[in-house]
């Protein structure tokens, strides 16, 4: 276990959900820009923790925002592997280009606050739906300083099958490195049917009762080696909506009852596209609407 509290050990299936290669190197996108540095720091951790080495780039339109010296430069003083400026007049395709051609995890700053795309900006959202790999995202509330180890996936799902399938990769991922893992679904506010097989009519979150598919799923993932628990989330306005609030002011009661501040916590997305979308956030505050938790050792 290294310091940062990812497994240094490097395993096909832990950090994707499309294909059996692993990655081959972590890649820092930069635009001169103090935000999108943010993401230097918990790059450099990720990749320590994989064994894999990292490197900074730039994409170069008409006027690059970097000169490669000064990339070069940053790449020194950060003690990375290597540096490339990559010419593309879309800095979404430079990045998505790049990280294809390296094999590479994605590791770049977002947005400021925001719903929809504005939580993580348009070309991490076009990085995202285009990646092969997954992508991990520094929000904007990070404490890219952060050094207590993460203890907790929390794993969004939609109540689909297509939803789920990032269940799986996400719970390998916390049986190697030793996290829990708390499901997260978001309800639309509706009167729930009264027998949890009937659907609701809603615009997002499962077709039924939302408790009851959360226990369901709940016991559907138990694993050995893994706390796995899960919260029912109900917001008017979106899912993103919803797991941005919880993200950014969640509190849980301890095994004592007390409410406390939790650890640092990575939360995991599935997309539309083949990838996976790993999110980095610090230590949040908020309360929860339901709760449901199973133990396995």
């Amino acid at each position: 276990m290294s310091s940062d509290g990812l497994s240094s050990e490097r395993r096909d299936d832990s950090l994707t959900t499309n294909s059996a290669a692993e990655p081959q190197n972590v890649v820092i996108p930069l635009d001169g820009s103090q935000r999108a540095a943010r993401a230097i720091l918990p790059a450099q951790r990720l990749a320590v923790a994989l064994g894999l080495p990292a490197g900074v780039i730039t994409v170069s339109g008409d006027r690059p925002a970097i000169r490669g010296d000064e990339l070069a430069a940053i790449q020194s003083e950060n003690r990375l592997q290597w540096s490339e400026v990559v010419s593309s007049t879309s800095p979404a395709d430079g990045i998505a280009e790049c990280a294809a051609q390296r094999d590479a995890i994605v590791v770049m700053a977002t947005g400021s606050r925001g719903r929809s795309v504005a939580i993580i900006g348009s070309t991490a959202a076009s990085v995202v739906g285009g990646a092969i790999r997954p992508v991990m995202l520094v929000g904007p509330e990070t404490d890219v300083f952060e050094q207590r180890p993460i203890k907790e996936l929390v794993v969004a799902v939609s109540g689909t099958e297509s939803g789920e399938s990032i269940c799986r990769p996400a719970l390998d991922l916390a049986q190697a490195n030793g996290f829990d893992v708390h499901f997260v679904t978001v309800v639309q506010p509706t009167p729930e049917p009264a027998n949890p097989q009937t659907a609701a009519r809603r615009r997002f979150g499962p077709d039924g009762n939302g408790d009851a598919y959360m226990n369901d799923l709940v016991v559907r993932f138990e694993t050995p080696g893994v706390n796995v628990g899960g919260t029912v989330l109900h917001d008017p306005l979106s899912p993103a909506s919803a797991i941005a609030h919880l993200l950014g002011r969640r509190i849980r009661p301890d095994s004592a009852g007390r409410t406390v501040d939790p650890p640092p916590s990575v939360l995991v997305l599935g997309t539309k596209s083949r990838t996976a979308t790993v999110c980095v956030t610090g230590a949040s505050r908020a309360a929860s609407s339901a709760k449901h938790r199973s133990r396995r050792s």
